[in-house]
């Protein structure tokens, strides 16, 4: 994913501001901000060895839209879903020899979004809604490690390596729920989403708030 991209977002939320200008009270430009933490399906390591996964991060996410009534709006926004990793470290002490090994994989995934949101107010200050949308993601994956070995015939051996990052981007669905209480022109939120990154789910539980121009 190109970041020039993220201009379309700022663009977007201009022309917005400006029609908002003519809207009733229960339609308008709104922007937030939100913080929680994201969960990776991380897949499993067939590899021989047993690796400790870490699978989840902080992350928190900024959002721009615009209510076109009381049940509908479009939302624009930024994602950084944090980072995973998978750590191994085994050593062996021996009488006549002594080993050391140690990996570690990480990744991190951050992008835009597009959604269609449907509310459901449930008294005046209480919605229920639900988004659907499109995730334009970005990930990087690498890797390091080192081993040493040494033993009493003089045999000593050492070495260090380096993955270069790997890089891998797509659009995918994403999904969500939430909760808003509504305090004048500020919402406060609690909301849980899925993003589907091409078969391995990533879930993101979060807290924020939007303010309603």
């Amino acid at each position: 994913m190109s970041y020039k991209y993220i201009a379309l977002p700022l663009l977007l939320c201009s022309s917005l501001a400006v029609a908002n200008e003519y809207s009733s009270p229960e339609q308008g430009l709104y922007l937030g901000g939100f913080v929680g933490q994201s969960s990776f399906d991380v897949p499993e390591m067939d590899s021989g060895f047993d690796f400790n996964v870490d699978d989840s991060d902080t992350a928190f996410k900024l959002i721009g839209g615009y209510q076109f009534s009381e049940y509908f709006a479009v939302e624009l926004g930024y994602v950084d879903l944090g980072e995973f990793s998978f750590n191994y470290d085994d050593s062996v002490t021996e009488p006549e020899y002594q080993y050391s090994m140690s990996m570690k994989v990480s990744g991190a995934v951050d992008g835009l979004t597009l959604a269609v949101v449907g509310i459901l107010p449930l008294n005046e200050q209480v919605n229920l809604y639900a988004k659907v949308g499109m995730f334009s993601w970005e990930g990087e994956v690498s890797g390091s490690g080192q081993y040493q070995y040494s033993d009493i015939y003089g045999t000593n051996d050492s070495d260090y390596f380096s993955e270069e990052p790997v890089t891998d981007d797509d659009n995918s669905a994403f999904y969500g729920l939430g909760l808003s209480y509504q305090l004048s022109q500020l919402s406060l939120h609690a909301e849980y989403e899925m993003y589907d990154l091409d078969g391995d789910d990533v879930s993101l539980l979060s807290i924020g708030a939007t303010y309603h121009f």
